[in-house]
C-alpha cells in the first residue's frame, strides 16, 4: 500500500501558531490517533505532501528507524505549548523522552527554516 492511500484514510486537522489573540495556520496535518498509526508513522514512506505534517497523539519521543529522509519535528504540551523543535532530525535517529510532551508533530525538513517557531509558543490543532 502505498503511503498516499493510507494517509488519505486519516483524520486531518489544521495546526495553527497562536501569536497574541491572533493564530497562523501553520499546516495541514493527518492524525495518527492509534498505536498502530503512530508505530507506523512515516516508515518507508515517500515525503510528506506540500503543507502536511504528521501528527502523533499520546507521544513523547519519536524514532526514525526504517526512514528514507530526515523531518523537522515539534514536540508539544497536552496545551499546546512548544516543548522543543528538532530541525533536520535523521534518519534513523532516536530522540530523547520529553516528559512534557503529549504530541509530536513531524513535517518535511526545511519547512520550518523560516518559520520563527521557539520553545513556549503555543500550537493550536483544529
Amino acid at each position: 500500500m502505498s503511503k498516499k492511500i493510507y494517509l488519505e484514510n486519516y483524520k486531518t486537522k489544521e495546526i495553527f501558531l497562536k501569536k497574541g489573540d491572533k493564530k497562523e495556520k501553520l499546516c495541514n496535518s493527518y492524525v495518527a490517533d492509534s498505536f498502530w498509526k503512530r508505530f507506523r508513522g512515516l516508515m518507508m514512506a515517500p515525503e510528506l505532501p506540500e503543507n502536511f505534517s504528521l501528527l502523533l497523539t499520546k507521544t513523547n519521543s519519536i524514532h526514525m528507524f526504517f526512514m528514507n529522509y530526515p523531518l523537522d519535528i515539534i514536540f508539544i504540551s497536552k496545551n499546546g505549548e512548544i516543548i522543543d523543535i528538532l530541525e533536520n532530525f535523521p534518519k534513523r535517529a532516536l530522540s530523547k523522552i520529553y516528559s512534557k510532551a503529549s504530541f509530536a508533530i513531524e513535517l518535511k525538513a526545511g519547512f520550518l527554516k523560516n518559520k520563527n517557531l521557539a520553545k513556549g509558543d503555543i500550537l493550536i490543532i483544529e
